[in-house]
C-alpha cells in the first residue's frame, strides 16, 4: 500500500518531501477522497504544526533562541487523530534582529526535521507500508 502525507503547506509539507521523499505529498487535482485513495491502494495521513513558542534571551553580542512545537498526526481525509508530538530546541547566536531571526528559522526547523523523521515517519510506516 502506498502512502499519502497531506499537511498545511509550509515548512512541514517541505520537511515531509525531503525526509520521506519517496512517500507522496500531493495528489493530482488536489486531495483525494477516502474512496479514491481506497479504489488506489493509498493510506492518507495528515500532518500538521504549530508553534507554540519562540523566545529570545540576549546577553552581550549573543542571543538564545528557544523554540517549541506540537505536531498531530492524523489519517486522510477523515483527520481520525492518533499522534501528538512535542519538540524544542535551543538554537545560539547573533544579538542582532536580523540574525535573531535566523536563528529562530534553524531553531524551528531543526525540531520539525526531527519530528517528522524520528517520529510521524516511522509512526506512519508501522500503520501502512514504506516504499
Amino acid at each position: 500500500m502506498a502512502t499519502l502525507f497531506v499537511s498545511n503547506g509550509g515548512l512541514a509539507h517541505q520537511t515531509l518531501a525531503k525526509v520521506a521523499s519517496k512517500m507522496q505529498t500531493s495528489w493530482p487535482g488536489g486531495p483525494p477522497s477516502k474512496a479514491i485513495l481506497a479504489q488506489k491502494s493509498v493510506a492518507g495521513f495528515y500532518v500538521d504544526g504549530t508553534l507554540n513558542s519562540l523566545t529570545s534571551s540576549v546577553s552581550g553580542g549573543s542571543a538564545t533562541i528557544t523554540c517549541k512545537v506540537s505536531m498531530l498526526l492524523a489519517d486522510f481525509p477523515d483527520k481520525n487523530m492518533f499522534g501528538f508530538l512535542n519538540g524544542g530546541a535551543s538554537v545560539q547566536g547573533a544579538a542582532s534582529p536580523s540574525e535573531q531571526a535566523l536563528a529562530g528559522e534553524d531553531c524551528v526547523s531543526a525540531v520539525i526535521e526531527d519530528l517528522i523523521a524520528k517520529k510521524i515517519v516511522p509512526t506512519i510506516c508501522s500503520k501502512a507500508s514504506c516504499p
